[in-house]
């Protein structure tokens, strides 16, 4: 019996668990749309609509714990990068900032529902059943 079982354990330990979800949660803030299978995507929706809900109130306190959750940019001096990627813009360097300012605003009045679910094809290779988790529109008004 699943009494008071609270995710999906996705078929993966904890830390492999919690290191996707946090990558899917940044692609989805990046791009707003991000393409996966059903059940990560049903989790992708819990873990990113609690981290919209704390970035509604921009406070310190809630800037540092969704900085925990989020993954972190790549080292500016790290030995093993290359010249080019040190030097180039990463996107993940500005995931906090677009949270906070562009996309927990959009939702200030909305008391949750902040991502899409939408099924799509199974995919071709294992006819595993897709799903496509987007950040939903804001109401105008």
């Amino acid at each position: 019996m699943r009494h008071r079982m609270d995710h999906r354990k996705l078929n993966m330990p904890a830390d492999q668990r919690m290191a996707l979800l946090k990558n899917l949660t940044a692609s989805l803030f990046i791009h707003e749309k991000v393409k996966t299978t059903e059940g990560r995507a049903r989790e992708l929706k819990r873990f990113a609509e609690k981290l919209i809900t704390m970035a509604k109130e921009d406070t310190v306190a809630n800037r540092r714990e969704v900085r925990k959750v989020l993954p972190r940019p790549p080292l500016d001096g790290h030995k093993i990068q290359k010249v080019k990627y040190r030097e180039s813009d990463h996107p993940e360097r500005d995931i906090l900032e677009k949270l906070f300012t562009d996309i927990a605003p959009r939702y200030r009045d909305r008391p949750g529902g902040y991502t899409q679910l939408v099924k799509a094809p199974s995919r071709r290779g294992d006819s595993a059943p897709m799903a496509v988790v987007m950040l939903a529109v804001a109401e105008a008004g």
